[in-house]
């Protein structure tokens, strides 16, 4: 090799070199991130381990509220059977059964702080509200007997407020009840990296909360009228 090509050999290599680091640093940079709120909705995710994620680190109360000191309610993991109703499809929630079967007779409360962002009748669903979290997690209950009166889209609600009663409405045209068994059907949302709502194994977080069940006595007399 001349004089003049081992006087260049060395800066050139070494340009070669950095120019390859700013590259690999820059595709690093711009490489997508997990975000640790969804893990990319992982099977072992949604089974349970987003318990560990901070988007859950503000719930605080059982969806239901006992009205006396017995345990007025059960419920099972149910989440991923199957259902028949308007087409074969999975249940993308948890069913807690009201012990007495009567409309009306347990409150549902909001599990976290947050915004009421749904509202209304769904087929399947009944008579529903969605509550988003602060760390965007979309708490659903459903078969609702109805709302609190002081319930409406687009209100904050506080961990422990009282948004309607546990029934048994859905599966028809708005008004339908006796389909089923009171009970109150509680889901969990959380959106994807392609921002699609998924659908997370509330049982896991349901038995986390068996031990901050409050205690209502302030819920209006309703009629005890059974299925």
């Amino acid at each position: 090799m001349s004089k003049i090509k081992k006087q260049y050999f060395l800066p050139v290599l070494a340009a070669v070199f950095f120019f390859l680091a700013v590259f690999c640093w820059k595709l690093q940079e711009h490489r997508p991130v997990r975000q640790e709120n969804t893990a990319y909705l992982s099977e072992e995710y949604i089974e349970g381990k987003y318990l560990d994620s901070d988007a859950f680190s503000d719930v605080k109360c059982f969806p239901l509220a006992k009205t006396t000191e017995e345990e007025p309610f059960a419920f099972e993991d149910s989440f991923g059977g199957a259902r028949t109703y308007g087409g074969n499809r999975t249940h993308e929630g948890c069913d807690i059964m009201i012990q007495d079967n009567i409309r009306g007779s347990i409150p549902v409360v909001s599990v976290c702080d947050g915004t009421v962002t749904n509202l209304g009748w769904l087929e399947l669903g009944g008579y529903r509200i969605g509550v988003t979290s602060d760390h965007e997690v979309y708490y659903y209950y459903a078969h609702l007997y109805r709302y609190d009166e002081m319930i409406s889209e687009g209100d904050r609600v506080k961990a422990g407020q009282i948004l309607g009663y546990a029934g048994d409405s859905g599966y028809g045209p708005e008004g339908t009840t006796g389909q089923f068994a009171v009970h109150l059907h509680f889901g969990i949302y959380q959106k994807n990296a392609e921002g699609e709502d998924v659908a997370l194994n509330p049982y896991p977080l349901l038995k986390n909360l068996t031990n901050k069940i409050s205690v209502s006595y302030t819920h209006l007399t309703l009629p005890t009228t059974s299925r």
